[in-house]
Parts: structure tokens; C-alpha cells; sequence
């Protein structure tokens, strides 16, 4: 399951729980209303961090097929590492050299 069905789960959950805390009184359903709000949150920083992860590994791609601009290679292929490390991505696309 994705991070992206893991939130839209999680969001049901709460909706369900909470519409049986507010209409019926029921207190049980309070902290399973909360513990749907955690696991929305968790779900949250992790699909940001995927978002990001993506967004730059196609950068670091894009930067590794640009061979027409290769002067400014460097500083995308730079940019791109930067941010996979900071958003803590074990991998990259591999960059070949059309040899």
C-alpha cells in the first residue's frame, strides 16, 4: 500500500470514528479518532519525503541525459545529489555516458 492510500485509509478511518465520537457520544471512538489524526501525520511526512525524492531524482536524471548543455552538467548533477542526500534517498538513477 502506498504512503498515498496509507493517508486516504488513515482520513476514512477518522471521519468514521469521529462522526460516531460527535453524534453518538461514544468516547471510545475519541482515541481511535486520534489515533487516525498520528497515523495521518506520519503518513504525511512520509509521502513529502517520496514527493521530494521523486521530484529530484528526475532532476538528477534530467541532468545526467543533458549532454547539449554540458556546461552547466555540474551544477545539476550537484543540486540534484544535494537534495536526494538531504531528503535521505538511498538511491539514484544510474548516469551513462554515451561513450
Amino acid at each position: 500500500m502506498s504512503q498515498h492510500d496509507t493517508l486516504l485509509a488513515a482520513f476514512e478511518t477518522y471521519k468514521a470514528e469521529n462522526e460516531k465520537f460527535i453524534e453518538r457520544g461514544i468516547k471510545a471512538s475519541a482515541a481511535r479518532a486520534r489515533k487516525a489524526l498520528q497515523e495521518i501525520a506520519g503518513a504525511c511526512k512520509e509521502r513529502r519525503k517520496e514527493i521530494t525524492a521523486t521530484k529530484y531524482s528526475e532532476l538528477f536524471a534530467q541532468a545526467c541525459n543533458s549532454f547539449k548543455k554540458r556546461k552547466w552538467l555540474h551544477q545539476y548533477v550537484a543540486l540534484a545529489l544535494f537534495w536526494l542526500i538531504r531528503v535521505g534517498v538511498a538511491y539514484a538513477p544510474i548516469c551513462q555516458h554515451p561513450g
